[in-house]
């Protein structure tokens, strides 16, 4: 594949599943509202009202109230020809509105697409958003391209950009944190007792380079790097990946460490553009997890 045909995704979201992001909210006929646009949103086709309300729980009659109410603000569109519905340009241009304020997106695109252009390696920038890691940027090349679209979410235990997150955070805070994380097993090496976890993390601190050995998708391999801002807080991280099996063939070893400065690089030259003291950011810790949530 050239990187001609590279995917370039910009878009943010939350992470929290969204039947859980509006139960506790009083305003309950905006909660639903939101719930319409979320369903539109994670659909790959248009969808009527009466699907809407299966999906929702709610009745016929309620979910026309809230896309009659949706529409006619623009933030969802109707196809006149089956009367289904799909997201609306207001919903794009609010979408736009906040990439547009998230610089760490502009300055780390440059970064990522020398280096993933050069080596032919999937170059991803992520955030912490509650308990999941979320993607921001996407560029796509080499011979496998894992497709994971800004928006998508990941878990953070098995994932090069969650461990340097969290990689960020105290001791403690780190420990009591993955004490209340899901850790599921999605392949044969994927770390899911907590003690281990912060082991690793934490042993991977001092060189500041965070490994997915095959533990998110099965013979991927992935190397991760903190992202730091101006107050020396880890805010996001960076990764590049590629096919275990090509990572062996091309130089082994040589071709790992090659990987592994990549990221470092990049993570430093983006950070150092937010306005970062590298030698002093490197011993900040993250800030806490409520307080980057959203």
């Amino acid at each position: 594949m050239t990187f001609a045909t590279r995917q370039i995704y910009f878009f943010c979201m939350t992470a929290q599943p969204s039947n859980s992001r509006h139960k506790d909210n009083p305003n309950q006929s905006l909660s639903k509202g939101l719930a319409v646009l979320e369903q539109l949103e994670g659909a790959e086709r248009e969808i009527g009202v009466r699907e809407l309300a299966r999906q929702l729980g709610l009745s016929s009659t309620a979910v026309q109230r809230l896309v009659d109410t949706l529409k006619s603000h623009g933030f969802i569109e109707q196809n006149p020809n089956n009367k289904r519905y799909s997201i609306g340009h207001r919903a794009f241009q609010v979408g736009q509105s906040f990439i547009g304020r998230q610089a760490i997106m502009n300055i780390a695109f440059e970064s990522l697409y020398d280096m993933a252009h050069r080596e032919k390696v999937c170059a991803y920038l992520g955030v912490m958003r509650g308990n999941a890691m979320v993607y921001l940027l996407s560029l796509l090349n080499g011979p496998v391209s894992v497709n994971t679209p800004p928006g998508s979410c990941a878990y953070l235990h098995s994932t090069a950009i969650g461990k340097a997150i969290m990689g960020g955070m105290e001791p403690d805070q780190l420990k009591g944190y993955v004490a209340q994380l899901e850790l599921p097993k999605l392949t044969p090496t994927t770390i899911t007792d907590p003690a281990l976890l912060v082991e690793e993390i934490r042993s991977a601190v001092p060189n500041g380079i965070f490994v997915c050995n095959n533990e998110n998708i099965q013979d991927i391999y992935a190397v991760g790097a903190p992202i730091h801002d101006y107050t020396g807080q880890v805010v996001a991280a960076i990764s590049f990946a590629m096919p275990h099996l090509k990572l062996q063939r091309t130089r082994g070893a040589q071709h790992l460490e090659r990987l592994r400065g990549m990221a470092q690089d990049a993570a430093e030259n983006i950070s150092r553009k937010l306005g970062a003291n590298i030698s002093s950011a490197k011993l900040a810790p993250a800030a806490p997890p409520s307080a980057i949530a959203h």
